[in-house]
């Protein structure tokens, strides 16, 4: 296998995760408002609420190479400033034959309405990324946009004009694009009030019901599989995250994001939307069901064609506690562009978060975070040397006490020649007030990594970071931090610097004991 394949392969990791985090929702549906919350309780606190959506696009591309390739962005829009949206996206390769190109990054977005069902919209994605041996240099990514959109029923559907220009230049095309987009309601307790009980009932937030870290085997079928001829390793070990909503009592949906951890395909990541049917057992402590999905998939050398993965498991579920519940699932994996088939096994506990049935006794809402930032560190190539790499780094902290969080993160390359690098991280931290408007803090996080060019390794990956934190207006932070990322099993051992911007909100717990229908 040649050195340009097995490098800028990308591996997404569940950097979609963290988009997997938080791009999920996707199908969010208004829930109660905040005014009938309060007109239920007066002494509620008022939740505030802003217009959000959850949207794909889709357009071919072709380059002044004469290469043809399919993209797919999902992306999360929350609209604070009057016609003015931001929020995390995700660009993909669906099509063609570089299955695991993913670029990671935000999307700043403006509509306009003329009409009650027309508007025109522009905006500009900015992000870093690479894989599927596509020549991206440094991995920078932008796509500025402008068209039109309709309001079809209860979703919007739009055809913009669009460039996309990826590695400064290196790969360039302007086209046609279409997009679907489901319109939400993103409702928060502001960071301010956090300390007040709040009597409200529905979901909060982005609408995740709860979410699960997962781990996974694939067993390859066949002979082949790698892009670079020859056979997979007997297995493949990934982790990932999945983030579901129930739709009613038995079905829902997930988006899902995981990346090699073991067995020779680093840089492999796939990112998933799935739909699932359960049927409950034993007076709803057990379930046993069906989940079905598509979406992007490649890196690590594995054949994935253009990039499209179809995936199909028997899953059953045990409840452990009101909060909490273990679940295994079997089935089979496709890319049906490539040589890749597999059989797969994996085991995820999932945590309940929120939920349409959940509890209006009065309770605090739960602290939580969003941050964007950039990391620098020097980091080794396979190819020989050592040179810094800056990624765009993307965290999600939920607090389980005043001052412990969970987090998953996302990272990209999109600076120092490292195109197709990501990793992937789960974790834990500390955040503590000591003064006014100041925090103080650090985490340990692990998870898997690869492409771009970076020694890597088997993908296993560990880093340790402390920082200092500013409040500065309505929920929102600065933060700079300095810590240490280190491989397993490669050479990357390197201190690192940060610089991230972050906002700060309270979403309710949603959940009563007894409570147990619409998730798995």
């Amino acid at each position: 296998m040649t050195r340009t394949n097995v490098h800028v392969m990308v591996r997404r990791v569940m950097t979609r995760c963290s988009i997997a985090h938080m791009l999920v929702t996707l199908v969010s549906l208004a829930p109660l408002s905040a005014r009938q919350a309060a007109a239920q309780d007066p002494a509620a606190v008022p939740m505030r609420e802003y217009r959000a959506a959850a949207s794909f696009a889709f357009e071919p591309v072709r380059f002044p190479t004469g290469e043809s390739m399919g993209l797919v962005e999902s992306r999360f829009l929350v609209s604070r400033f009057d016609d003015w949206s931001i929020g995390p996206a995700v660009v993909g390769a669906i099509t063609g034959n570089r299955g695991g190109l993913f670029v990671l990054g935000a999307e700043l977005g403006w509509q306009h309405q003329f009409t009650v069902r027309l508007a025109t919209v522009a905006g500009i994605f900015a992000g870093g990324g690479g894989g599927g041996s596509a020549p991206v240099g440094s991995g920078f990514m932008w796509r500025p946009f402008a068209g039109l959109r309709w309001q079809v029923g209860d979703v919007t559907a739009d055809i913009v004009a669009s460039h996309v220009e990826i590695g400064h230049g290196l790969l360039s095309s302007t086209q046609l694009a279409i997009g679907l987009s489901v319109p939400t309601t993103f409702r928060l307790v502001p960071e301010d009030r956090l300390d007040v009980p709040v009597s409200v009932s529905g979901r909060s937030g982005m609408g995740f019901d709860a979410l699960e870290v997962v781990a996974t085997i694939y067993r390859p079928i066949g002979v082949t599989g790698r892009r670079s001829g020859g056979a997979l390793p007997t297995t493949l070990a990934l982790v990932g995250v999945r983030a579901e909503r129930g739709v009613g009592e038995h079905a829902g949906f997930a988006i899902e994001g995981a990346g090699a951890a073991a067995g020779g395909a680093a840089g492999y990541a796939e990112y998933l939307a799935l739909g699932w049917w359960r049927a409950p057992i034993a007076d709803d402590r057990a379930s046993l069901g069906v989940r079905i999905g598509s979406g992007m998939a490649g890196g690590g050398d594995i054949d994935t064609g253009g990039g499209l993965l179809l995936k199909g498991t028997l899953f059953a579920t045990l409840r452990l506690a009101d909060n909490a519940c273990l679940n295994a699932e079997g089935g089979y994996v496709a890319a049906p562009e490539g040589g890749f088939r597999a059989a797969t096994a994996s085991a995820s506990l999932a945590w309940r978060l929120d939920g349409a049935g959940s509890s209006t006794s009065p309770q605090h809402a739960v602290r939580t975070e969003w941050w964007i930032g950039a990391e620098q560190y020097d980091a080794p190539r396979v190819a020989g040397g050592v040179r810094a790499v800056s990624n765009v780094a993307l965290r999600v902290y939920r607090f389980v006490t005043s001052t412990v969080y969970l987090t998953g993160q996302a990272r990209s390359a999109f600076l120092g020649g490292a195109g197709g690098y990501s990793a992937g991280l789960l974790g834990a931290g500390v955040s503590v007030p000591f003064a006014d408007g100041w925090r103080v803090g650090g985490e340990a996080l692990l998870g898997a990594a690869g492409g771009g060019g970076i020694s890597v390794g088997g993908g296993a990956v560990a880093q340790g970071h402390g920082f200092l934190e500013r409040a500065l207006v309505d929920g929102m932070s600065v933060r700079v931090g300095t810590g240490y990322v280190r491989t397993l099993r490669a050479a990357l051992a390197a201190p690192l610097i940060d610089l991230s911007f972050g906002y700060a909100f309270g979403v309710t717990r949603g959940v009563t004991r007894g409570v147990t229908r619409g998730v798995p």
